[in-house]
């Protein structure tokens, strides 16, 4: 896969379950970029009003119609192999990516991207290099796990190399990304169903 050139001839993107906090900062990403975007989720959220908002067409529930003229299909990590849109997909010969090999794709695009990670203030602290960064008129793209008024949300495109991205390390899912810069605030003992112990933490970091 040419990671930097994957998405060059994607013109219609899907992304299933685009109402969920992983998957919403993708959404803006994306159609600050200029794709054409629809969505699909199951429940109604002030989330889905926001992408709403930005123009893109939602589906509630999942159906194989949703995913009619995509080139390319978003899942999370929590959808289902049976659901409906990526089995059809599959069937169909559309392409399928899962959130965080998206998200890993994405950071190999910018030559300064700073992937903040740590078992606690992720979100805090890739939220004050990002607002830092926009007073400072960097234009940086923003990838964060919680909504901050000054992104409008929590994912913005911008038109720098700047990338700030908050890195989750549950199922390893950091080990995805790419960074020019790998912030660690911290380390300890979480996501145990996942690491079994903190030395299995320690070795993913």
């Amino acid at each position: 896969m040419n990671t930097k050139n994957y998405l060059l001839n994607k013109k219609h993107i899907h992304l299933i379950g685009i109402g969920g906090s992983g998957m919403f900062p993708i959404a803006q990403i994306l159609h600050g970029e200029g794709f054409f975007l629809t969505g699909s989720d199951n429940n109604q959220t002030d989330t889905l009003d926001l992408v709403r908002d930005m123009g893109i067409e939602v589906f509630m529930g999942q159906s194989s119609d949703n995913i009619k003229g995509a080139d390319l299909i978003v899942y999370s990590a929590a959808i289902m192999d049976t659901n409906i849109e990526l089995l059809s997909a599959k069937n169909s010969g559309i392409d399928t990516i899962e959130r965080s090999v998206l998200l890993g794709l994405l950071s190999t695009r910018k030559d300064n991207a700073i992937c903040v990670s740590g078992t606690h203030g992720k979100t805090t602290t890739s939220s004050m290099i990002a607002t830092i960064m926009l007073k400072a008129n960097l234009d940086p793209t923003c990838l964060i796990g919680g909504k901050l008024k000054v992104l409008g949300g929590s994912g913005r495109a911008g038109k720098s190399e700047n990338m700030i991205l908050e890195a989750c390390e549950f199922n390893d899912t950091f080990l995805k990304l790419s960074p020019d810069v790998a912030v660690i605030i911290n380390v300890d003992e979480d996501h145990l169903d996942y690491f079994k112990n903190l030395d299995n933490i320690i070795k993913s970091f």
